[in-house]
């Protein structure tokens, strides 16, 4: 019968368990990553590694010189213990220029962020709040207070903020350029109008809300400076005359062509059920150098006619359409030639449940495209002439979708597979037969 082999016991040194925890600590928390502005920084996520985290870790990530700035994420974390929160805003604090706070339920205000934020200086720009129903009014204003000189993005996605927390930062924070309130239901044209009267925002998302109506959002549009990007999500009550507002700006005395819009890059109108064709035309004679179009699940343009008002955007490189009402051959083919004016640039190409349009449609829309990485058909009838176009014309496509059809198979699959090198995401969904 054989035994198990003794282990002997072997006597570890302290300091070198600590440098064994350090390397793996460092491994899974502490990243190397770029500002907007080309800067280097030190991202430190803690997460599930917050009980594991002691002071020699954090004075290794201060001690180098080149670390001058670091970015700290907290995402989906348990409870952190008091005296780790004393170690962050003792170590990282005074070097931090970023905080992501993301979906921490079991966190708290008082006896966590709060004490973070308090050692820091005027160096942080960017808070991320997102999904922790525990950011109130209150929090904000005390945000407000503490960052009024420095805050220039804020993100309170899912968060129980309401126009009150909007009057504070709106009366402090002069220097915000951009705001995310997606899925805040109690924020309305209140608030926004509140953000409106001293700050120029050049960035603006907002996603699932009943009660923005186009009122807040032309005072918004026609204050902003140097917009860059706008997102409207499911916002049923936002119609063309929002759009207006980047061709003609509201003022106290009527209004006077809106000159700031020009620099707008990235448009997205996903689910905004209100928004007709005639948002297209103000568009074309607003935005020129548009970058990023999503019209997705606007049911109220007329893709046909509004397609043909935006052959004055000449920089798209990301274009997000359907679905349409059914086609009848010469629509289909006037929609075809309008996207095939923009496709030799694009980059980004969604089609999405083009009524009428068949797999030649689809083969020639893709066998003009030059640089496109990213590529998404969906409810269209393509089939093996798609595939060729395909494995032809994008060899270096990183992202491919494909969903219901009937007329590919396994070998088709296999196919593209093989031929698509670089393909990093491939989703392929049959429809029924």
């Amino acid at each position: 019968m054989l035994k198990k082999a003794k282990i002997p016991s072997v006597h570890v040194n302290p300091s070198f368990v600590s440098l064994v925890k350090n390397q793996i600590l460092w491994y899974k928390c502490v990243h190397q990553v770029k500002r907007d502005d080309g800067s280097a920084m030190v991202e430190v996520r803690i997460g599930d590694y917050a009980t594991s985290i002691d002071e020699y870790f954090l004075q290794s990530i201060v001690a180098p010189p080149e670390t001058k700035a670091i970015k700290l994420v907290i995402a989906k974390c348990p409870e952190i213990p008091a005296d780790i929160c004393t170690l962050l805003a003792k170590y990282l604090s005074p070097k931090m220029v970023e905080i992501h706070v993301i979906a921490c339920p079991d966190l708290g205000w008082n006896n966590h962020i709060k004490r973070i934020l308090e050692a820091c200086g005027s160096t942080v720009d960017h808070i991320n709040l997102c999904e922790n129903k525990w950011v109130d009014d209150w929090v904000i204003e005390q945000i407000a207070v503490k960052f009024s000189k420095c805050l220039r993005i804020l993100d309170l996605e899912a968060t129980s903020v309401t126009d009150q927390a909007l009057h504070h930062v709106g009366r402090r924070c002069l220097n915000l350029r951009a705001l995310t309130l997606n899925m805040c239901h109690r924020i309305s044209d209140d608030g926004l109008s509140q953000i409106a009267k001293k700050v120029h925002l050049s960035s603006l998302h907002i996603s699932h809300n009943l009660a923005i109506t186009d009122l807040g959002l032309e005072v918004l549009i026609s204050a902003a400076h140097n917009l860059e990007s706008i997102e409207l999500r499911n916002c049923p009550k936002v119609t063309d005359r929002a759009m207006e507002a980047m061709f003609e700006a509201v003022v106290a005395w009527g209004k006077r062509r809106n000159t700031r819009s020009v620099s707008l890059k990235n448009l997205v109108l996903v689910d905004c059920v209100s928004i007709t064709r005639q948002s297209l035309v103000f568009l074309a004679a607003s935005v020129p150098n548009l970058v990023t179009l999503d019209l997705r699940n606007c049911v109220g343009i007329d893709l046909v006619k509004g397609m043909r008002e935006m052959e004055s955007l000449k920089n798209l490189q990301g274009l997000l359409l359907g679905p349409t009402v059914a086609l009848s051959p010469a629509e289909a083919t006037d929609l075809m030639q309008s996207v095939l004016f923009h496709v030799s640039g694009l980059k980004v190409l969604h089609l999405l449940e083009f009524n009428g349009f068949d797999d030649d449609n689809i083969t020639e829309i893709i066998d003009g495209t030059v640089v496109l990485e990213e590529l998404v058909l969906t409810n269209m009838p393509f089939g093996i002439h798609t595939v060729e176009s395909i494995c032809s014309n994008v060899p270096n496509l990183k992202s491919l979708t494909m969903e219901g059809t009937s007329l590919l198979c396994d070998a088709d699959v296999r196919c593209l597979s093989s031929i698509l090198l670089h393909i990093q995401s491939f989703t392929f969904k049959t429809a029924l037969r």
